[in-house]
């Protein structure tokens, strides 16, 4: 996650419709380590979902933070990572991106 939020950065803070990173970007570990290591992460990412709630309508409804509608899918190969974000979360991932390289800049100085 924190390469993707460094990549939004990068981008002029504008989200991608997938993100391919090369293994050696998101991780130094190598052998079965490393494809343990991004199995867990991807587990752990294809996990988020974010609820909202609207307490005056009496409803609420969630949404998962990856997308897996797509014909391209998050996971990864032998030489790379692909991540797809739900493009509904894309204003919320901006900020967090934001928040970042704010708390970033605030522990440099």
């Amino acid at each position: 996650m924190a390469r993707v939020l460094r990549q939004i950065r990068e981008d002029s803070y504008r989200i991608q419709e997938s993100y391919t990173f090369p293994l050696e970007e998101v991780t130094t570990i190598t052998g079965k380590a490393r494809l343990l290591q991004i199995r867990l992460a991807l587990t752990q990412l294809s996990g988020v979902q974010f609820s909202f709630e609207m307490p005056q309508e009496g409803r609420i409804y969630f949404l998962s933070l990856v997308n897996w509608v797509q014909e391209l899918r998050t996971g990864h190969s032998s030489s790379s990572v692909t991540v797809l974000f739900n493009p509904q979360l894309y204003h919320y991932l901006l900020n967090i991106a934001w928040l970042d390289d704010c708390l970033s800049e605030s522990v440099a100085s």
